[in-house]
């Protein structure tokens, strides 16, 4: 798979969550990204790949569990608990990101993801 492993790594944890919580066909999907995750698995032995999935894995899944009654408009009467959910989900989202970051960094792979204030849509 030619794309960084802390990619390989967040996209499979979603492609799993997408097979155990949707009815969304993810066979072909979860079966690449599987492959992926065993290729890196081998190429960077030194690591507990386990449990970085285990952590990306966790980390998407509460977001999932958070964005679920936005993204099914149950809370579309509840302006203050939408707008705690948004910012849980912009602080997990960083816990995500840094993950991708931190094993990227590890093998030398894929560029830095930032997520902050600095983000070019907030200058205009």
């Amino acid at each position: 798979m030619n794309i960084p492993a802390g990619d390989v790594l967040d996209r499979f944890s979603i492609v799993k969550l997408k097979a155990e919580r949707t009815s969304i066909k993810t066979s072909e999907e979860y079966e690449a990204f599987k492959k992926g995750f065993e290729e890196i698995k081998s190429k960077y032995s030194q690591f507990d790949w386990d449990k970085f999935l285990d952590i990306a894995y966790r980390t998407n899944g509460v977001i999932w569990d958070l964005e679920s009654a936005i993204r099914n408009a149950q809370l579309d009467d509840n302006l203050i608990e939408s707008g705690k959910r948004a910012i849980w989900i912009r602080k997990i989202n960083g816990i995500r990101v840094a993950v991708k970051n931190l094993v990227n960094e590890l093998v030398g792979e894929g560029f830095v993801e930032v997520k902050h204030n600095d983000h070019i849509s907030a200058n205009g």
